[in-house]
């Protein structure tokens, strides 16, 4: 349950830091913390790492403490080996930890769910990340 609403923090985060990166006109693909692989936006996973505790991590507790995610606000999915959603990516065959015949439950938030938390993400901390010493 924690980790749908860390993931899709984390996602907005990257989104955003993605968007400050390009507009700043710097190379997204050059990253010093993270290893460079080919279609991997390693400057965002560098530049990620200073707001994730503060922004992403303090928000899902405030978000389970305060009261404002509900059970209701998630869902239980079964996902097929066979399906386009499903969340494990092809592996080596000495690799694999799931058998391809095996279905896995996950959970995700719910509409609602994903409302409240992208509604409570947009007021808190919208104001412009930048560097007035730079």
């Amino acid at each position: 349950v924690v980790n749908a609403v860390l993931s899709f923090l984390y996602t907005l985060l990257s989104y955003r830091i993605d968007a400050i990166i390009v507009m700043e006109g710097l190379d997204p693909y050059v990253g010093y913390l993270h290893t460079l692989d080919y279609g991997k936006r390693a400057l965002c996973s560098d530049l990620m790492e200073e707001y994730r505790t503060s922004i992403c991590d303090t928000l899902t507790c405030a978000l389970f403490n305060l009261g404002v995610l509900k059970p209701t606000d998630f869902q239980k999915k079964e996902f097929n080996p066979a399906d386009d959603e499903y969340p494990i990516e092809e592996q080596e065959e000495s690799q694999k930890v799931v058998e391809s015949s095996e279905k896995i439950e996950g959970v995700l938030l719910t509409k609602e769910g994903l409302q409240k938390t992208a509604h409570r993400y947009l007021s808190t901390n919208l104001s412009p990340i930048y560097a007035p010493f730079l």
